[in-house]
């Protein structure tokens, strides 16, 4: 009888088949260049609705549709929620709220801002910055200010973090700063359990002597994120532990199973209780209390508030006596993501989190032999390994070839001991017991984190712990996911001799270098700086990485970097840093800790490094690169000791002049006549009005002109009247503001047109950017 009681869950629209559909029609909407406009969207989910109300080929094609109508509309009306583009750079007083925990670094503070309605020419949350702060941002306070609002931007580089895309998931809506100091009006009651965060992550930070075991603990508990230091992200990223520590549906899982797990042995203990309530009802109930208790006290992240759905429709249909199996649920749950979040796709958490999921079910169900708990856990983290590598590679270009051993220690490390005992330290706090009891728990979450690191460090050296590709193409992609399946199918199956051969276009990338005698160049990203990478068929050449910013922000790491592996460069062979300014040589300490390159140039070296004297030359590949300024003479006077550099190939020229301002290009063209009528000329000074004078540019004359700087930078750079200039006198001119990264490629007859433009030529509905 009660097997006959339980009921199945409906199939049809609900069934695993039609929500990958409605999933595959979304992911359509991914691939386009621009979005239809929102009544297009309303009127294809209408219409898509009315097609799964048949049967077959209508159904189908009617949750295809829907699929793809909803995330357009709801896409559309994120973009349409953005400051308007002739709003960006206007200064606003603004009334709000601070929402979260306030990020505290080396000269500035950075919070996401609540604005009340009416206020600014935006709605919604900004995310605000507040340099050489006075006093502290409290969370949860409610604040009047005065300041400067931009649409969100970011910088656009093969392989680089996509700014944009994140602002957009998150719903920012605008960036900017403030322009004084705040007034502060009061907490905001809505604030309240933000200030219960701050509060407890103030405590840990005063009462655990141990820092790095103090912030594992903040980010773990109350999702303190900017509480971890740039070098044990590094760490955790060499380990392929990240996942561990951003508090994700992982750990709100975890909790959710615990409270199940302890409120079905409360009821095998008080049997009156069941049977009153249902024992599978006390269960789901606590789940669900359980995990969103831990989500609020985490923040509610979007991650974490995709996990609390998912939770909480698998609890209620499991206390409804419905049957669900492990697939319907996971279907369940993409559905529910596509319905209250469907822009969440746009993230790498979304994908690794399901595709990890699937892949267990697949691999795992089904089996008859019973075997130990560790040897299921070892098994699991083999195929999680192996199933996400390929995606692994396609979001980061890299995957840790050691983390699935680590991972072996670290996640139950974390999960069962380290987590519960900081929601205990947290739970005691909140109860007003700091006693003795509060002091010792706390101390056992410490330490527990403290053994954590001490894992992560003595493993995070090994040799070959860390493999890093180029992103491969999506075709690659494919053909690798494909190859994992059959890696992965059970034993007996044939097909994994295929399986190996389906992972070579992954493995093995399409060599992305020049042919000998020609020269690529990639103009990096930085924002308001410079970064010029140089290949040759065998060789590479970095010029300048990147500024550093008073915030901590280092480009060097953040875009140099992850460039140099998304376009496969394994090592370079010369780095020359055209002078000691940071928006230069910022990035630099973050380059050599990838790379040693044995040729090392300074226009104001330090002392192991050579400085940079004209006539210094090297030949690659059947390209020369000649030093042609400073002179042995030239004192060390700033921007006018810029490395200048000259390449050649057989008949194309780049010249590349860091920051020289107009006395020093009077002097180079009065000593080097040949330079005249280039292939590719960088803008000196990133285009300001003391470098690029007239006779230089009629003189040079380059079929393209490049530009680095930021976009609506403090500088005012480049100048009106220079790129004026320069359009006059080039045959193109671009610049990273407008195009994200630049890439040419100078064979030996010249420039081949066209250069690459990467916000034009991989444009993406959700960019902020104009080429």
């Amino acid at each position: 009888m009660a097997n006959e009681s339980k009921r199945d869950l409906p199939h049809g629209l609900a069934s695993p088949g039609m929500i990958a559909f409605a999933l595959i029609g979304a992911l359509a909407m991914l691939r386009l260049p621009q979005l239809p406009t929102w009544p297009l969207a309303v009127f294809a989910c209408v219409v898509g609705a009315l097609c799964c109300r048949g049967r077959g080929f209508w159904r189908v094609a009617g949750m295809l549709v829907v699929g793809a109508g909803w995330l357009a509309l709801r896409g559309s009306l994120a973009l349409d929620a953005r400051l308007p583009a002739e709003a960006s750079g206007s200064d606003v007083e603004v009334v709000g709220r601070v929402v979260g925990l306030p990020r505290v670094e080396a000269e500035r503070t950075v919070f996401d801002f609540a604005l009340d309605r009416g206020i600014a020419p935006v709605e919604g949350r900004v995310r605000l910055a507040w340099y050489r702060p006075e006093m502290p941002i409290e969370a949860g306070a409610r604040l009047r200010a005065k300041v400067r609002l931009r649409v969100p931007r970011g910088t656009r580089n093969p392989g680089g973090f996509d700014y944009e895309s994140h602002a957009l998931q998150r719903g920012l809506h605008a960036q900017g700063y403030l322009l004084g100091p705040p007034q502060m009006l009061g907490p905001d009651p809505r604030g309240a359990l933000d200030r219960v965060r701050a509060g407890f992550a103030g405590r840990i930070a005063s009462e655990v002597s141990d820092e790095r075991a103090a912030n594992l603990l903040r980010t773990l508990v109350v999702g303190d994120q900017g509480a971890m230091s740039g070098p044990d992200w590094e760490t955790l990223r060499r380990t392929g532990t990240t996942h561990l520590v951003a508090i994700s549906g992982f750990h709100v899982g975890i909790v959710a199973g615990i409270a199940a797990l302890a409120a079905g042995g409360l009821a095998r203990l008080w049997p009156r209780l069941g049977l009153r309530v249902p024992r599978r009802v006390i269960q789901s109930g606590a789940a669900i209390v359980a995990a969103t208790g831990y989500g609020l006290i985490a923040g509610i992240s979007l991650p974490v508030l995709r996990t609390l759905l998912m939770i909480a429709i698998v609890a209620l249909a499991v206390a409804s006596r419905r049957n669900i199996g492990v697939l319907q649920s996971l279907a369940l749950a993409v559905a529910t993501v596509l319905l209250f979040d469907p822009l969440g796709l746009l993230a790498a958490g979304f994908w690794l989190s399901f595709a990890g999921v699937a892949w267990l079910i697949f691999c795992l169900q089904g089996r008859t032999r019973e075997r130990p708990l560790w040897l299921e856990f070892t098994r699991a983290q083999g195929v999680m390994a192996l199933a996400l590598l390929p995606l692994s590679i396609w979001f980061f270009q890299q995957a840790s070839l050691t983390g699935a051993w680590i991972n072996l220690l670290a996640i139950p490390w974390i999960s069962l001991v380290t987590v519960p005992l900081g929601l205990l330290a947290l739970a005691l706090h909140g109860l007003g017991i700091e006693g003795v009891t509060w002091r010792i728990v706390l101390d056992l979450a410490a330490g527990s984190a403290a053994l954590f690191w001490r894992l992560l460090d003595a493993t995070s050296t090994w040799a070959g712990g860390q493999w890093y590709l180029p992103r491969p193409s999506l075709p690659a992609l494919l053909l690798a996911l494909a190859g994992t399946l059959l890696l992965l199918l059970p034993r007996g199956v044939g097909g994994r001799v295929a399986g190996l051969l389906l992972l070579l276009p992954l493995a093995a990338p399409r060599d992305q270098s020049p042919a000998n005698g020609s020269l690529s160049l990639t103009m990096i990203d930085v924002g308001q700086g410079q970064a010029v990478l140089m290949r040759t068929h065998r060789h590479a050449l970095l010029i300048d990485t990147g500024p550093r910013f008073a915030s901590g922000l280092d480009m060097g790491e953040a875009a140099v970097v992850p460039t140099l592996r998304a376009l496969g460069v394994g090592s370079l062979d010369a780095l020359v840093v055209s002078h000691g300014d940071l928006d230069h040589d910022g990035g630099t300490e973050s380059v050599l800790r990838v790379h040693a390159p044995a040729r090392r140039l300074h226009g104001a070296p330090p002392s192991s490094w050579t400085r940079c004297r004209a006539g210094q030359r090297w030949r690659w590949d059947g390209v020369d690169f000649e030093v042609l300024h400073p002179p042995r003479w030239f004192p060390l006077a700033g921007n006018e000791a810029s490395c200048v550099v000259l390449a050649r190939t057989l008949r194309g020229r780049v010249l590349v002049p860091g920051d020289i301002g107009e006395v020093v290009e009077r002097r180079l063209l009065r000593e080097y006549p040949e330079l005249s009528k280039l292939d590719v000329a960088v803008v000196a000074h990133h285009g300001s009005r003391g470098s690029s004078s007239p006779e230089w540019v009629e003189a040079l004359a380059p079929r393209l002109a490049l530009v680095s700087a930021g976009a609506e930078n403090r500088f005012g750079h480049p100048h009106p009247h220079v790129v004026a200039r320069w359009q006059e006198h080039a045959g193109q001119t671009l610049g990273t503001a407008g195009c994200g990264a630049i890439q040419a490629l100078i064979g030996p007859q010249g420039l081949v047109a066209p250069a690459q433009c990467l916000r034009r030529d991989q444009p993406r509905w959700w960019s902020s950017g104009e080429p």
